[in-house]
Protein backbone atom coordinates (compact mmCIF):
# COMPACT_ATOMS: atom_id res chain seq x y z
CA UNK A 1 0.00 0.00 0.00
CA UNK A 2 1.14 3.30 -0.84
CA UNK A 3 1.02 6.28 1.44
CA UNK A 4 0.79 9.11 0.16
CA UNK A 5 3.96 11.74 1.79
CA UNK A 6 1.97 14.80 2.80
CA UNK A 7 -0.56 14.55 5.94
CA UNK A 8 -4.58 15.12 4.81
CA UNK A 9 -6.58 18.15 6.87
CA UNK A 10 -8.02 14.66 8.93
CA UNK A 11 -4.49 13.67 9.62
CA UNK A 12 -3.22 16.58 11.12
CA UNK A 13 -6.53 16.91 13.24
CA UNK A 14 -5.36 13.35 14.70
CA UNK A 15 -2.22 14.72 15.45
CA UNK A 16 -3.44 17.67 16.98
CA UNK A 17 -5.92 16.48 19.13
CA UNK A 18 -4.11 13.67 20.19
CA UNK A 19 -0.89 15.76 20.82
CA UNK A 20 -3.38 18.21 23.11
CA UNK A 21 -4.33 15.35 25.12
CA UNK A 22 -0.54 14.57 25.99
CA UNK A 23 0.05 18.09 26.38
CA UNK A 24 -2.93 18.48 28.72
CA UNK A 25 -1.73 15.31 30.68
CA UNK A 26 1.95 16.18 30.97
CA UNK A 27 1.46 19.58 31.74
CA UNK A 28 -1.38 18.64 34.73
CA UNK A 29 0.94 15.56 36.15
CA UNK A 30 4.37 18.98 35.91
CA UNK A 31 2.09 21.52 37.48
CA UNK A 32 0.44 19.52 40.43
CA UNK A 33 3.91 16.82 41.41
CA UNK A 34 5.70 18.19 44.07
CA UNK A 35 9.62 18.52 44.24
CA UNK A 36 10.87 14.53 43.94
CA UNK A 37 14.37 14.12 45.82
CA UNK A 38 17.28 14.56 42.66
CA UNK A 39 15.49 17.41 40.96
CA UNK A 40 16.73 20.37 42.81
CA UNK A 41 20.23 18.59 42.07
CA UNK A 42 19.45 18.08 38.09
CA UNK A 43 17.80 22.00 37.85
CA UNK A 44 20.65 23.83 39.86
CA UNK A 45 23.64 21.96 38.01
CA UNK A 46 21.97 22.72 34.47
CA UNK A 47 21.68 26.19 35.35
CA UNK A 48 25.06 26.65 37.05
CA UNK A 49 26.83 25.32 34.11
CA UNK A 50 24.75 27.47 31.35
CA UNK A 51 25.05 30.46 33.49
CA UNK A 52 28.23 30.06 35.15
CA UNK A 53 30.32 28.37 32.85
CA UNK A 54 30.58 25.95 36.50
CA UNK A 55 31.01 22.43 36.23
CA UNK A 56 31.22 21.48 40.44
CA UNK A 57 27.97 20.17 41.05
CA UNK A 58 26.29 16.97 39.40
CA UNK A 59 29.28 15.83 37.86
CA UNK A 60 27.80 12.25 37.81
CA UNK A 61 25.73 12.98 35.18
CA UNK A 62 26.65 14.33 31.68
CA UNK A 63 25.48 17.73 30.54
CA UNK A 64 22.89 18.07 28.18
CA UNK A 65 19.55 16.75 29.72
CA UNK A 66 21.01 19.38 32.77
CA UNK A 67 21.26 22.46 30.95
CA UNK A 68 18.30 21.83 28.64
CA UNK A 69 16.07 21.16 31.89
CA UNK A 70 17.31 24.85 33.01
CA UNK A 71 17.20 26.84 29.91
CA UNK A 72 13.81 28.70 30.28
CA UNK A 73 15.41 29.58 33.89
CA UNK A 74 17.59 32.13 32.11
CA UNK A 75 15.12 34.21 30.83
CA UNK A 76 14.35 34.95 34.51
CA UNK A 77 15.37 36.64 37.23
CA UNK A 78 16.74 34.02 39.40
CA UNK A 79 20.72 34.73 41.76
CA UNK A 80 23.05 32.32 41.39
CA UNK A 81 23.83 32.21 45.25
CA UNK A 82 27.59 32.43 44.29
CA UNK A 83 28.82 33.23 47.71
CA UNK A 84 26.92 30.23 49.99
CA UNK A 85 29.22 28.22 51.77
CA UNK A 86 27.29 25.39 49.79
CA UNK A 87 28.21 26.58 46.40
CA UNK A 88 32.06 27.16 47.39
CA UNK A 89 32.49 23.61 49.34
CA UNK A 90 30.37 22.08 46.48
CA UNK A 91 27.72 20.55 49.10
CA UNK A 92 25.36 19.54 46.23
CA UNK A 93 22.40 19.01 48.14
CA UNK A 94 22.43 21.85 50.71
CA UNK A 95 23.11 23.96 47.97
CA UNK A 96 20.59 22.97 45.09
CA UNK A 97 18.03 23.10 48.18
CA UNK A 98 19.09 26.76 48.85
CA UNK A 99 18.88 27.62 45.42
CA UNK A 100 15.55 26.17 44.50
CA UNK A 101 13.89 27.20 47.74
CA UNK A 102 15.12 29.88 48.71
CA UNK A 103 15.18 32.29 45.08
CA UNK A 104 13.26 34.94 43.64
CA UNK A 105 10.53 32.53 42.49
CA UNK A 106 8.72 29.64 44.71
CA UNK A 107 10.18 25.90 43.65
CA UNK A 108 6.85 24.46 42.42
CA UNK A 109 7.25 27.82 39.60
CA UNK A 110 10.65 27.15 38.74
CA UNK A 111 10.51 23.31 38.87
CA UNK A 112 7.43 23.44 37.01
CA UNK A 113 9.66 25.98 34.38
CA UNK A 114 12.15 23.25 34.47
CA UNK A 115 10.20 20.61 33.39
CA UNK A 116 8.71 22.30 30.10
CA UNK A 117 11.82 21.13 28.10
CA UNK A 118 11.34 17.18 28.90
CA UNK A 119 7.65 17.62 28.08
CA UNK A 120 8.40 19.04 24.48
CA UNK A 121 10.98 16.11 23.99
CA UNK A 122 8.10 13.83 24.71
CA UNK A 123 5.87 15.60 22.19
CA UNK A 124 8.26 15.18 19.46
CA UNK A 125 8.85 11.99 19.98
CA UNK A 126 5.21 10.92 20.13
CA UNK A 127 4.79 13.34 16.47
CA UNK A 128 7.63 11.18 14.87
CA UNK A 129 5.99 7.99 16.26
CA UNK A 130 2.73 8.83 14.07
CA UNK A 131 4.78 9.39 11.35
CA UNK A 132 7.04 6.54 11.48
CA UNK A 133 3.75 3.65 11.71
CA UNK A 134 1.66 5.78 9.33
CA UNK A 135 4.79 5.30 6.90
CA UNK A 136 4.74 1.51 7.65
CA UNK A 137 0.54 0.52 8.11
CA UNK A 138 -1.90 3.08 8.01
CA UNK A 139 -3.38 6.22 9.51
CA UNK A 140 -5.94 4.74 11.86
CA UNK A 141 -3.03 2.00 13.49
CA UNK A 142 -0.52 5.18 13.95
CA UNK A 143 -3.70 7.28 15.54
CA UNK A 144 -4.07 4.51 18.31
CA UNK A 145 -0.59 4.07 18.85
CA UNK A 146 0.13 7.55 18.89
CA UNK A 147 -2.87 7.50 21.81
CA UNK A 148 -1.50 4.69 23.72
CA UNK A 149 1.87 6.73 23.58
CA UNK A 150 0.58 9.66 24.59
CA UNK A 151 -1.38 8.90 28.11
CA UNK A 152 1.03 5.73 28.59
CA UNK A 153 1.67 6.22 32.37
CA UNK A 154 5.26 5.52 32.19
CA UNK A 155 5.67 7.88 29.25
CA UNK A 156 3.70 10.55 31.40
CA UNK A 157 5.31 10.15 34.56
CA UNK A 158 9.11 10.69 33.30
CA UNK A 159 8.51 13.34 30.93
CA UNK A 160 6.90 15.43 33.17
CA UNK A 161 9.86 15.74 36.11
CA UNK A 162 13.53 16.74 35.65
CA UNK A 163 15.52 13.65 35.24
CA UNK A 164 17.53 12.83 33.04
CA UNK A 165 15.93 9.41 32.12
CA UNK A 166 13.77 11.14 29.59
CA UNK A 167 16.53 12.67 27.78
CA UNK A 168 17.98 9.14 27.90
CA UNK A 169 15.50 7.56 26.44
CA UNK A 170 14.79 10.18 23.56
CA UNK A 171 18.00 10.39 22.22
CA UNK A 172 18.74 6.73 22.41
CA UNK A 173 15.63 6.16 21.08
CA UNK A 174 16.90 8.36 17.40
CA UNK A 175 20.23 6.91 17.38
CA UNK A 176 18.83 3.50 17.04
CA UNK A 177 16.17 4.71 14.73
CA UNK A 178 18.74 6.44 12.55
CA UNK A 179 20.82 3.54 12.81
CA UNK A 180 18.52 1.07 11.51
CA UNK A 181 17.61 3.61 8.77
CA UNK A 182 21.17 3.78 7.62
CA UNK A 183 21.04 -0.15 7.57
CA UNK A 184 17.98 -0.27 5.54
CA UNK A 185 19.12 2.29 2.95
CA UNK A 186 23.04 2.19 2.99
CA UNK A 187 23.06 6.34 2.80
CA UNK A 188 26.17 7.69 4.87
CA UNK A 189 24.32 10.65 5.36
CA UNK A 190 22.21 8.58 8.24
CA UNK A 191 25.39 7.19 9.39
CA UNK A 192 26.53 10.66 10.04
CA UNK A 193 23.56 11.76 11.68
CA UNK A 194 24.06 8.08 14.10
CA UNK A 195 27.31 9.66 15.13
CA UNK A 196 26.22 13.10 16.07
CA UNK A 197 23.07 10.95 18.03
CA UNK A 198 25.34 8.72 19.89
CA UNK A 199 27.50 11.48 21.26
CA UNK A 200 24.08 13.08 22.28
CA UNK A 201 23.02 10.57 23.85
CA UNK A 202 26.40 9.49 25.79
CA UNK A 203 26.00 13.20 26.82
CA UNK A 204 22.42 12.78 28.77
CA UNK A 205 23.96 9.25 30.38
CA UNK A 206 27.06 7.62 31.06
CA UNK A 207 25.48 4.18 31.13
CA UNK A 208 24.94 4.66 27.24
CA UNK A 209 28.24 3.27 27.29
CA UNK A 210 26.56 0.25 26.73
CA UNK A 211 25.49 1.63 22.98
CA UNK A 212 29.37 0.15 22.13
CA UNK A 213 28.43 -3.60 23.27
CA UNK A 214 24.71 -3.06 21.05
CA UNK A 215 25.59 -1.58 18.16
CA UNK A 216 27.76 -4.48 16.78
CA UNK A 217 25.35 -7.17 18.14
CA UNK A 218 22.81 -5.36 16.03
CA UNK A 219 25.41 -5.31 13.03
CA UNK A 220 25.78 -8.78 13.08
CA UNK A 221 22.22 -9.52 13.32
CA UNK A 222 21.74 -7.36 10.39
CA UNK A 223 24.79 -8.70 8.59
CA UNK A 224 23.03 -10.11 5.58
CA UNK A 225 21.51 -6.56 4.97
CA UNK A 226 25.32 -5.15 5.15
CA UNK A 227 26.96 -7.09 3.41
CA UNK A 228 27.38 -5.61 -0.09
CA UNK A 229 27.86 -2.63 1.83
CA UNK A 230 30.87 -3.79 3.50
CA UNK A 231 32.04 -5.47 0.51
CA UNK A 232 32.39 -2.48 -1.47
CA UNK A 233 33.45 -0.19 1.54
CA UNK A 234 36.47 -1.89 2.93
CA UNK A 235 38.42 1.07 2.21
CA UNK A 236 35.84 3.71 4.05
CA UNK A 237 35.50 1.51 6.96
CA UNK A 238 38.85 3.64 8.32
CA UNK A 239 37.46 6.70 7.45
CA UNK A 240 34.18 6.03 9.09
CA UNK A 241 35.31 5.21 12.52
CA UNK A 242 37.99 8.49 12.35
CA UNK A 243 34.78 10.48 11.85
CA UNK A 244 33.20 8.91 14.50
CA UNK A 245 35.92 9.48 17.21
CA UNK A 246 36.27 13.02 16.23
CA UNK A 247 32.79 14.03 16.30
CA UNK A 248 32.44 12.06 19.77
CA UNK A 249 35.16 14.01 20.86
CA UNK A 250 34.23 17.40 19.32
CA UNK A 251 30.51 17.16 20.97
CA UNK A 252 32.18 16.42 24.71
CA UNK A 253 34.78 19.18 24.11
CA UNK A 254 31.72 21.31 22.70
CA UNK A 255 29.42 20.37 26.05
CA UNK A 256 31.96 20.57 28.72
CA UNK A 257 33.25 23.63 27.09
CA UNK A 258 36.68 22.01 27.42
CA UNK A 259 37.11 22.49 30.79
CA UNK A 260 40.17 20.97 32.63
CA UNK A 261 40.79 19.58 28.92
CA UNK A 262 44.75 18.91 28.25
CA UNK A 263 45.63 18.95 31.98
CA UNK A 264 47.78 16.13 33.48
CA UNK A 265 44.61 13.84 35.07
CA UNK A 266 46.35 13.60 38.66
CA UNK A 267 47.02 17.42 38.93
CA UNK A 268 43.25 18.08 38.58
CA UNK A 269 42.27 15.42 40.59
CA UNK A 270 44.64 16.01 43.45
CA UNK A 271 44.11 19.69 43.08
CA UNK A 272 40.08 19.59 42.70
CA UNK A 273 38.89 21.53 46.00
CA UNK A 274 35.65 19.92 45.96
CA UNK A 275 36.38 16.33 46.51
CA UNK A 276 37.09 15.50 50.34
CA UNK A 277 39.88 13.88 50.74
CA UNK A 278 38.37 11.79 53.34
CA UNK A 279 35.53 10.34 51.19
CA UNK A 280 35.79 6.68 49.99
CA UNK A 281 35.76 7.58 46.10
CA UNK A 282 38.79 9.67 46.71
CA UNK A 283 40.79 7.55 48.91
CA UNK A 284 40.09 4.40 46.33
CA UNK A 285 41.13 6.58 43.28
CA UNK A 286 44.23 7.70 44.66
CA UNK A 287 45.36 4.50 46.16
CA UNK A 288 45.04 3.51 42.38
CA UNK A 289 46.92 6.29 41.24
CA UNK A 290 49.70 5.39 43.60
CA UNK A 291 50.07 1.53 43.68
CA UNK A 292 49.83 1.02 39.68
CA UNK A 293 52.85 2.62 38.41
CA UNK A 294 51.27 2.25 34.64
CA UNK A 295 48.39 4.38 35.63
CA UNK A 296 50.20 6.84 37.94
CA UNK A 297 52.54 7.10 34.65
CA UNK A 298 49.31 7.87 31.96
CA UNK A 299 47.64 10.23 35.05
CA UNK A 300 50.88 12.10 34.40
CA UNK A 301 50.21 12.58 30.37
CA UNK A 302 48.10 15.87 29.71
CA UNK A 303 44.18 14.27 29.80
CA UNK A 304 42.95 15.34 26.07
CA UNK A 305 39.32 14.91 27.55
CA UNK A 306 37.52 17.51 30.05
CA UNK A 307 38.57 16.81 33.78
CA UNK A 308 34.42 17.18 34.88
CA UNK A 309 33.78 14.06 32.34
CA UNK A 310 36.31 11.87 33.57
CA UNK A 311 35.55 12.33 37.07
CA UNK A 312 32.07 11.66 36.38
CA UNK A 313 32.92 8.66 34.79
CA UNK A 314 34.93 7.34 37.46
CA UNK A 315 32.41 8.59 40.22
CA UNK A 316 30.48 5.02 39.09
CA UNK A 317 34.32 3.51 38.69
CA UNK A 318 34.67 4.05 42.49
CA UNK A 319 31.36 3.80 43.44
CA UNK A 320 31.33 2.67 46.71
CA UNK A 321 27.58 1.96 47.98
CA UNK A 322 26.47 -1.35 48.59
CA UNK A 323 23.94 -2.28 46.19
CA UNK A 324 22.29 -5.71 45.38
CA UNK A 325 24.28 -7.02 42.18
CA UNK A 326 21.71 -10.00 41.52
CA UNK A 327 19.31 -9.75 38.49
CA UNK A 328 15.84 -11.36 39.41
CA UNK A 329 14.49 -12.13 35.98
CA UNK A 330 11.03 -12.57 37.61
CA UNK A 331 10.83 -9.45 39.65
CA UNK A 332 12.08 -7.22 36.77
CA UNK A 333 9.79 -8.79 34.18
CA UNK A 334 6.84 -7.83 36.64
CA UNK A 335 7.90 -4.56 36.92
CA UNK A 336 7.49 -3.98 33.17
CA UNK A 337 4.66 -5.93 32.62
CA UNK A 338 2.95 -3.89 35.74
CA UNK A 339 3.77 -0.46 34.20
CA UNK A 340 1.91 -1.64 30.87
CA UNK A 341 -1.59 -1.61 30.66
CA UNK A 342 -3.31 -4.80 30.80
CA UNK A 343 -5.04 -3.48 26.65
CA UNK A 344 -0.75 -3.27 25.48
CA UNK A 345 0.20 -6.66 27.30
CA UNK A 346 -2.78 -8.20 25.04
CA UNK A 347 -1.40 -6.82 22.15
CA UNK A 348 2.43 -7.70 22.74
CA UNK A 349 1.21 -11.19 23.38
CA UNK A 350 -0.47 -11.24 20.05
CA UNK A 351 2.77 -9.75 18.19
CA UNK A 352 4.64 -12.54 19.43
CA UNK A 353 1.87 -14.90 18.43
CA UNK A 354 2.56 -13.67 14.79
CA UNK A 355 6.47 -13.17 15.29
CA UNK A 356 6.26 -17.05 16.05
CA UNK A 357 4.15 -17.92 13.38
CA UNK A 358 4.82 -15.54 10.62
CA UNK A 359 6.14 -17.19 7.26
CA UNK A 360 10.26 -16.43 6.98
CA UNK A 361 11.38 -14.16 3.63
CA UNK A 362 13.88 -15.40 1.95
CA UNK A 363 14.32 -11.82 0.80
CA UNK A 364 16.63 -8.93 2.32
CA UNK A 365 14.51 -6.83 3.72
CA UNK A 366 14.72 -4.44 6.72
CA UNK A 367 12.53 -5.90 9.55
CA UNK A 368 11.92 -2.91 12.14
CA UNK A 369 10.04 -4.84 14.43
CA UNK A 370 12.41 -7.76 15.25
CA UNK A 371 14.96 -5.34 15.36
CA UNK A 372 12.70 -3.49 18.05
CA UNK A 373 12.82 -6.57 19.71
CA UNK A 374 16.35 -6.87 20.04
CA UNK A 375 16.50 -4.17 21.94
CA UNK A 376 13.82 -4.60 24.38
CA UNK A 377 15.35 -7.95 25.12
CA UNK A 378 18.98 -6.29 25.23
CA UNK A 379 18.61 -3.61 27.50
CA UNK A 380 16.52 -5.62 30.24
CA UNK A 381 18.85 -8.15 30.24
CA UNK A 382 21.84 -5.38 30.45
CA UNK A 383 20.43 -2.98 32.96
CA UNK A 384 19.37 -6.21 34.96
CA UNK A 385 22.75 -8.10 34.86
CA UNK A 386 25.10 -4.81 36.02
CA UNK A 387 22.77 -4.30 38.80
CA UNK A 388 19.39 -3.84 40.73
CA UNK A 389 17.74 -1.88 38.58
CA UNK A 390 13.98 -3.48 38.54
CA UNK A 391 13.48 0.51 39.35
CA UNK A 392 11.06 1.44 36.51
CA UNK A 393 13.57 4.11 35.46
CA UNK A 394 15.81 2.48 34.78
CA UNK A 395 14.05 0.48 31.97
CA UNK A 396 12.35 3.25 30.78
CA UNK A 397 14.19 3.51 27.07
CA UNK A 398 12.44 0.00 26.29
CA UNK A 399 8.56 1.61 26.67
CA UNK A 400 8.37 3.65 23.55
CA UNK A 401 9.58 0.15 21.38
CA UNK A 402 6.84 -1.99 23.57
CA UNK A 403 4.75 0.20 22.17
CA UNK A 404 5.88 0.34 18.89
CA UNK A 405 5.49 -3.88 18.92
CA UNK A 406 2.03 -3.22 19.07
CA UNK A 407 1.67 -1.41 16.03
CA UNK A 408 2.10 -5.11 13.85
CA UNK A 409 -1.25 -6.31 15.76
CA UNK A 410 -3.07 -3.45 15.36
CA UNK A 411 -2.55 -3.17 11.98
CA UNK A 412 -3.11 -6.96 11.97
CA UNK A 413 -6.60 -6.23 13.44
CA UNK A 414 -7.14 -3.01 11.23
CA UNK A 415 -6.42 -4.74 7.80
CA UNK A 416 -8.48 -7.83 8.50
CA UNK A 417 -11.10 -9.34 6.51
CA UNK A 418 -13.42 -9.34 9.43
CA UNK A 419 -16.75 -7.14 9.83
CA UNK A 420 -15.45 -3.56 10.07
CA UNK A 421 -18.32 -3.43 13.00
CA UNK A 422 -16.16 -6.22 14.75
CA UNK A 423 -12.76 -4.67 14.11
CA UNK A 424 -14.31 -1.17 15.30
CA UNK A 425 -15.34 -3.30 18.85
CA UNK A 426 -11.95 -5.02 19.59
CA UNK A 427 -10.42 -1.55 19.15
CA UNK A 428 -12.71 -0.26 21.23
CA UNK A 429 -12.79 -2.37 23.98
CA UNK A 430 -8.74 -2.53 24.17
CA UNK A 431 -8.85 1.39 24.14
CA UNK A 432 -11.43 1.02 26.96
CA UNK A 433 -9.74 -1.09 28.93
CA UNK A 434 -6.30 1.27 28.46
CA UNK A 435 -8.05 4.04 29.84
CA UNK A 436 -9.89 2.22 32.97
CA UNK A 437 -6.15 1.53 33.75
CA UNK A 438 -4.80 4.98 33.76
CA UNK A 439 -7.94 7.31 34.76
CA UNK A 440 -7.60 6.12 38.79
CA UNK A 441 -4.05 8.20 38.90
CA UNK A 442 -4.50 11.18 36.58
CA UNK A 443 -2.22 13.18 37.06
CA UNK A 444 -0.24 11.68 39.60
CA UNK A 445 0.65 8.98 36.91
CA UNK A 446 4.26 7.85 39.09
CA UNK A 447 1.46 5.85 41.59
CA UNK A 448 0.49 4.00 38.50
CA UNK A 449 0.25 -0.14 38.97
CA UNK A 450 -1.97 -1.81 36.23
CA UNK A 451 -5.10 -3.96 37.61
CA UNK A 452 -2.69 -6.97 36.57
CA UNK A 453 -0.94 -6.38 39.89
CA UNK A 454 -4.10 -8.19 41.45
CA UNK A 455 -2.98 -11.22 39.66
CA UNK A 456 0.31 -11.26 40.03
CA UNK A 457 1.57 -9.95 43.00
CA UNK A 458 2.41 -6.34 44.73
CA UNK A 459 4.02 -3.80 42.04
CA UNK A 460 7.63 -3.17 41.33
CA UNK A 461 9.11 -0.10 43.67
CA UNK A 462 7.96 3.17 42.04
CA UNK A 463 9.63 6.65 42.21
CA UNK A 464 8.69 7.80 45.32
CA UNK A 465 9.81 4.29 47.10
CA UNK A 466 13.01 4.47 45.07
CA UNK A 467 13.61 7.99 46.39
CA UNK A 468 12.68 6.88 50.15
CA UNK A 469 14.99 4.13 49.93
CA UNK A 470 17.66 6.66 49.52
CA UNK A 471 16.89 8.66 52.53
CA UNK A 472 14.42 11.47 50.73
CA UNK A 473 11.40 12.44 51.28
Amino acid sequence: MTIPAKLTKEEYFLIGGISLLYIILAISAAYTSPVFADEPFHLSAGYTKLKLQDYRMQTEAPPLINMLSASPLLFMSIQDYQESPYWINKNMINYSHEWLYKNNYSAQTMAFIGRLPTILLGLLLGIFIFMFVRNRYNTITASIIYFFYATHPMILTHSSIIYIDFGFLFFNFFTFITFLRFIETKKESYLYLFFVLFSLTFLTKFTSLHGFIFYPIIIALNYRQLIQWFKYRKLQIAKHIVAFIGIFYIMILFFYQFQGAFVPLRDAFISDPHISKTDNKYKAALSLLENNQGVNFLSQIPNPFPYYLVKGVGYWGFDTRVTQKTFELFNSLKNVLLKNTPSIILLLIMHLFLLVHSKRSTQRKMNYELNFLYYVIFYFLMFGLFGSFSYPRYLLMIYPFLILLIAKPIATIVQSKIRNDYKIGIIVILLIVHLLSILPYVPNFYKFNSIFKFLIGKAGIDLPEFLDSFGFS
